[in-house]
């Protein structure tokens, strides 16, 4: 990690500046243009803040609303709940899971959620804390803020590495959603719209290589794969698929 010395030296400003700028002085005062150039000069060689919290530690509840069998089966969850956990401690979060909102104690510092909440959680959430962020999702933006991969961004790059490799057709293997409230309600996932958009757009998209499931799941995944056999079996398949499931 470079030094605050090589930072200074960079951005063209004194280390006390640069110092004090980077740990959060209170008492000093600059210019946005000079804390722009800063902030950029440190980012770019990849300065990363250290801890200054000073032993404090946060008490976050965490909700890690998804089923143990979905945890089990998807190795995203999985993942993500040791990344929540890794860099929890990192930034002095102090994470306790619990199973539902009714749990959390009130004198928490925060509210960390994963999953799918129905509106009563939803409004009970927003009364238990003005400190909650959602991760992977975000099922209202009016009063949560979340986390999110950015799925659009993923679903082109994808498309574009397939084409540049002579890769097409193309075609998506995906789920959807069931709404938490209306189990009848089914939700479609954000990246088929992506997939649909980008190819109409590059005049590439074809619907016979489209195969959509339920839910996103093991057996789901299974089903769509013999779907894909039983309908593709006396036509060519595509060079690529996309299989976000």
């Amino acid at each position: 990690m470079p030094t605050i010395r090589e930072i200074a030296a960079k951005a063209g400003y004194s280390p006390a500046t640069v110092s004090r700028l980077l740990n959060n002085d209170p008492s000093f005062s600059i210019s946005d243009h000079a804390r722009k150039k800063i902030l950029q000069t440190a980012q770019n060689l990849n300065y990363e803040q250290p801890n200054t919290t000073h032993g404090l530690s946060y008490q976050v509840a965490t909700i890690f609303a998804v089923q143990p069998k979905q945890e089990l089966e998807d190795i995203y969850f999985s993942n993500l709940r040791q990344s929540l956990v890794e860099h929890g401690k990192q930034a002095n979060l102090k994470l306790t899971f619990y199973p539902d909102i009714d749990h959390i104690p009130h004198d928490i510092d925060g509210v960390m959620a994963v999953g799918e909440f129905d509106s009563d959680a939803l409004h009970k959430l927003r009364q238990l804390t003005p400190h909650r962020i959602f991760v992977d999702s975000n099922p209202d933006l009016h009063h949560f803020n979340s986390v999110q991969p950015n799925l659009q961004a993923i679903t082109e790059q994808a498309i574009d590495q397939l084409i540049a490799a002579g890769d097409t057709p193309i075609g998506l293997i995906n789920g959807g959603y069931w709404n938490k409230d209306q189990q009848v309600t089914h939700q479609q996932d954000p990246r088929q719209k992506y997939f649909e958009s980008r190819l109409r757009e590059l005049q590439l998209f074809d619907s016979r290589f489209l195969f959509i499931g339920g839910e996103f799941s093991v057996a789901s995944g299974y089903r769509l794969g013999q779907q894909v056999v039983q309908s593709l079996s006396k036509q060519a398949l595509p060079k690529g698929f996309l299989e976000p499931v």
